[in-house]
């Protein structure tokens, strides 16, 4: 990670290979995208970003990814995605269908609960590394066989469970908006709340989850949920 306009010192970096580990001042770079400078010791980006790096050490090569933020900024963008201009079907590359029916539709991501229960998609690999982050997105609900289906974000996934924040296309009850764990093979449900309206197809709703520590708070359209604990772990985002 680095500040745009900012000089690091390439030995800040170190590699880990498994079998060798060495700093990024002992590497060689490859095809440097446009607006990075590598010389004298010192890695500079131009302007904020995210950026993907080649570089080699004797036989091995890796690659990975530069985050970069203006000086100013208080925090790192290390996710973003539209799907404007992308043909109807196939996800992009990075995104993996882990169970159910997933397309891109409309230039939209859209998943399909009716035909196959569940679907969940998970976003890159890479942001399983990161365990303090703030998700934002925007959706909505075209259609659900009752009521009572959800839309979620899903964070910290991993094998031994996951955590998410689904809102029903009936919003409005008692447990129309919710925090809820799938631990043990189980749900574990403890908080909900209800929105002052249902799910409308027709509107767009914003969700925020901020999840720092053990603690995650999420917010959405006209309401906030309390933050709740949840374990501390590096996982992957869905």
């Amino acid at each position: 990670m680095a500040d745009a306009g900012v000089a690091v010192p390439l030995a800040n970096y170190r590699v880990d290979l498994g079998a060798t580990d060495f700093t990024l001042a002992e590497a060689t770079f490859v095809e440097l995208p446009d607006g990075i400078v590598v010389g004298d010791g010192t890695l500079t980006a131009s302007a904020a970003g995210i950026y993907d790096l080649i570089a080699s050490r004797g036989v091995n090569a890796f690659s990975f990814k530069l985050f970069v933020k203006e000086p100013e900024a208080p925090a790192y963008l290390v996710f973003a995605d539209a799907f404007d201009g992308l043909a109807n079907g196939a996800l992009p590359s990075g995104y993996t269908i882990q169970t159910g029916t997933a397309s891109i539709n409309g230039e939209r991501l859209r998943l399909d609960g009716i035909a196959t229960t569940p679907t969940r998609v998970l976003l890159p690999a890479y942001l399983g590394v990161f365990r303090d982050y703030v998700i934002e997105t925007d959706f909505t609900i075209l259609s659900v066989k009752e009521p009572t289906r959800w839309a979620s974000v899903m964070f910290r996934y991993g094998d031994a469970g996951y955590y998410q924040m689904a809102i029903r296309q009936n919003a409005m009850a008692a447990n129309g908006v919710e925090f809820a764990k799938w631990i043990n093979n189980g749900w574990n449900v403890p908080m909900t709340t209800s929105h002052t309206e249902t799910i409308a197809s027709s509107k767009t709703y914003h969700l925020t989850i901020e999840v720092r520590g053990d603690q995650v708070k999420a917010s959405y359209r006209n309401g906030v949920l309390p933050s709740e604990v949840c374990f501390c772990r590096a996982a992957r985002v869905g």
